[in-house]
């Protein structure tokens, strides 16, 4: 019985090694992905994702680099760093000054206003997004649900996704939340892609 229960501890200890090395290996890879993507070095990718998700030791597979952006805040230096952790797919926003070489983020982002909660996935619909326009703006859209609109020829006509939509926007000292906007687009074999607002619904 002690041989079992020996072997069986040695089993567990062996396959946990073997994810971390897996995991380690699958984090540097990205890493590399995200330097070609961006032209960034791969250490300074390498230091913001420490930065910004902690040793290798406590990461694994689900958490990892969501998007990396050189280009959009060039004008101020700023690089935006995205990572998605958790079941849930959450994402956390981070902006590093000085081209990426900053030890820590000059802003962060990981929870919707007014305490709506985390920037994660909800079950049935597609994931939240982040992304820098090259203006210099920030946009979090996270879908809310399947939302339905009156059609004066169809009835009820079920729409695909709402998206509520978060802007924000430089201050010249940190991103501020500018605007909050609740869209709904559709698309359909007899009608062209349409956005409906709450001051401009669908006809």
């Amino acid at each position: 019985m002690r041989c079992s229960l020996f072997a069986l501890c040695v089993f567990c200890v062996s396959a946990a090694a073997n994810e971390h090395d897996a995991a380690r290996a699958w984090h540097r890879q990205e890493w590399v992905t995200w330097s070609n993507k961006t032209g960034l070095p791969v250490k300074i990718i390498e230091r913001l994702w420490r930065t910004t998700m902690g040793s290798d030791d406590e990461a694994s597979f689900v958490d990892g680099i969501e998007m990396v952006d050189a280009a959009s805040l060039r004008s101020r230096n700023h690089v935006l760093f995205v990572t998605t952790g958790g079941n849930g797919h959450c994402l956390n926003l981070y902006v590093f000054g000085n081209s990426g070489k900053d030890d820590k983020p000059l802003w962060k982002l990981s929870a919707l206003p007014n305490d709506v909660g985390g920037i994660c996935h909800e079950q049935m619909l597609p994931y939240p997004t982040a992304y820098a326009r090259p203006a210099g703006d920030i946009i979090v859209q996270v879908p809310t649900g399947a939302t339905w609109v009156k059609r004066e020829r169809l009835g009820d006509y079920p729409v695909s996704t709402a998206l509520m939509i978060y802007t924000y926007r430089w201050n010249r000292s940190t991103y501020k939340l500018a605007t909050t906007e609740r869209i709904v687009t559709y698309d359909s074999k007899s009608f062209n892609p349409e956005k409906c607002t709450q001051d401009k619904p669908c006809p």
